[in-house]
């Protein structure tokens, strides 16, 4: 409902998905503070970490196009223009140089290439996240070194004697559409009889973005449970506590409105 006639002033809070991926008609100002949580990959972290931080001018460009479509509008940028000019980036960060890349390394060693250097992409990725990434998998046994076949003019794999290739667990986890780590784990959780615990850690891991509203923290009920999951090893298993309650509560609700 929000734009259509009829209707008194509205103030709508967004995060950076406003900025191309939902359009709102007849919006009139848009206060811009310039900044974004956006995913950076920590080579101190060895992981990609969200922090909160300045948009580029492309962003802030889009952030103003939000007003003034259908009706006239303005953008207040609560930034100087000092600051757009000289501190922010020109254009977007390319998300591949900003993510962890072991699903990326993985397919393109099924390709048969095993150094990303050597591939022409439109925005190359941060090496040393692709570096680490190769590390990973192969600590995880996802791929093996092997050396090269000689090519047509008798080098070693093209100047390298050794290469990297997909071992058949590698294979294996590349056909899920998650992390290969994730993959393994989901693999070696049948072996171990855990199938449904591990499936709900891998299904935070993807998709939890954490956070509830005041009118469930608040609750005496809320805070009680939360407080004796506070006693777990580790968030994950907080979680996944918090899943089966909530399964269980609904499995019961249900069964009291068949019976009644």
């Amino acid at each position: 409902q929000i734009g259509e006639p009829g209707f008194s002033r509205k103030i709508v809070f967004s995060t950076n998905v406003a900025e191309t991926s939902l359009p709102l008609p007849n919006v009139s100002v848009v206060f811009d503070c310039g900044l974004a949580k956006q995913p950076s990959f920590s080579k101190t972290l060895r992981a990609v970490k969200l922090g909160v931080k300045l948009i580029s001018r492309a962003q802030a460009v889009q952030r103003a196009g939000r007003a003034g479509r259908t009706r006239p509008g303005k953008v207040v940028r609560l930034y100087s223009q000092k600051e757009f000019e000289e501190t922010m980036a020109e254009g977007f960060q390319p998300e591949i140089q900003n993510s962890e890349l072991r699903d990326f390394v993985l397919a393109v060693i099924d390709l048969g290439e095993t150094d990303l250097r050597r591939i022409d992409l439109l925005d190359p990725p941060d090496f040393d996240a692709a570096d680490l990434a190769l590390e990973q998998l192969f600590a995880a046994q996802l791929v093996d070194i092997v050396r090269a076949k000689p090519t047509e003019d008798g080098r070693q794999g093209g100047g390298n004697p050794f290469v990297f290739v997909l071992t058949e667990l590698g294979r294996l986890c590349l056909r899920f559409p998650l992390d290969p780590l994730q993959a393994k784990a989901l693999l070696a959780s049948k072996l171990m009889n855990v199938e449904e615990e591990m499936s709900q850690m891998v299904a935070i891991l993807s998709l939890w973005e954490g956070g509830v509203g005041p009118e469930v923290t608040q609750k005496p009920d809320f805070v009680e449970k939360m407080r004796e999951m506070a006693a777990k090893p580790g968030d994950l298993f907080a979680i996944s506590e918090l899943l089966n309650s909530h399964r269980h509560l609904f499995q019961s609700k249900t069964t009291k409105q068949i019976s009644s």
